[in-house]
């Protein structure tokens, strides 16, 4: 398996707390066998690089009688009704929609995409005329 393709978007905002760029990334194995990952995002904290995988928040339907609508779980008022909700347990908010099936794997992405990131960091580094001081 090989990380064939990453596109790497900065966001316009510097001094943002941990995020570097959002990322897109194929993985492949044979020619037009390939799986594309998108909304991933490379993070920094002190400890170092890591990749966050995509995820969406879980919904749950309005207890309201009558209201049809379905809500985040980590919503405190109903969007369709304004019915007051009872958040729940933090650690089951977010669903992943992909992720790696073990640490190796996660490494192995997270290796990809800041080897990705250092060149283009490179790139703008030597187009600017600028001397690497490290």
């Amino acid at each position: 398996m090989n990380v064939t393709e990453i596109k790497l978007t900065y966001p316009d905002f510097s001094g943002t707390r941990n995020l570097v760029a959002y990322a897109e990334f194929t993985v492949s194995d044979e020619p037009g066998l390939a799986l594309r990952i998108r909304s991933a995002k490379l993070m920094r904290d002190a400890t170092g690089y890591f990749v966050q995988m995509p995820h969406e928040a879980k919904t749950a339907r309005c207890p309201a009688v009558g209201c049809i609508g379905r809500n985040a779980t980590h919503a405190n008022f109903c969007n369709w009704c304004g019915f007051k909700l009872n958040p729940t347990n933090p650690r089951g908010w977010f669903i992943d929609t992909a992720s790696p099936e073990n640490r190796e794997t996660r490494d192995w992405i997270t290796a990809a995409m800041v080897a990705e990131h250092e060149r283009r960091a490179a790139e703008v580094v030597a187009g600017a005329g600028v001397k690497d001081i490290s």
